[in-house]
């Protein structure tokens, strides 16, 4: 893990509605040149998922993992499959640009790419 994601610029945001919904399971890789968010989302279509970046540089996927056509007369003995609401939020690091982002969706997989900035340096004139 780089150092990255062990400073508290790339952390994940938290609130009350996320715990009692669907947590989708998330993988962030770290290049030279970008970051890419792998969010896990089997069941669900990229109809039903939305991804934005706001002005405060939160990355907010979310989306709805919907219940399919139940057959009848089953009585089910145990359920483990969840459906419902589901929203993730991460905020950004300031080496990685809010503008230039990117998005594909297969097989269930969800990939966010965010094209990392080279860091400006100004030269001072010393007088």
């Amino acid at each position: 893990m780089t150092a990255t994601f062990k400073t508290p610029h790339f952390r994940t945001q938290w609130n009350v509605d996320t715990a009692a919904c669907l947590m989708p399971r998330v993988n962030v890789a770290d290049s030279d040149t970008e970051l890419s968010v792998y969010v896990f989302l089997p069941g669900v279509t990229k109809e039903d998922v939305t991804v934005n970046v706001s002005d405060e540089r939160v990355l907010t996927i979310k989306g709805e993992k919907k219940r399919g056509e139940q057959p009848e007369g089953l009585k089910f003995q145990r359920k483990e499959r969840r459906f419902g609401a589901f929203k993730r939020q991460f905020y950004l690091p300031k080496h990685v640009s809010s503008e230039n982002i990117g998005a594909t969706f297969e097989n269930g997989v969800l990939t966010v790419t965010l094209q990392k900035t080279q860091p400006k340096t100004t030269t001072v004139e010393i007088k």
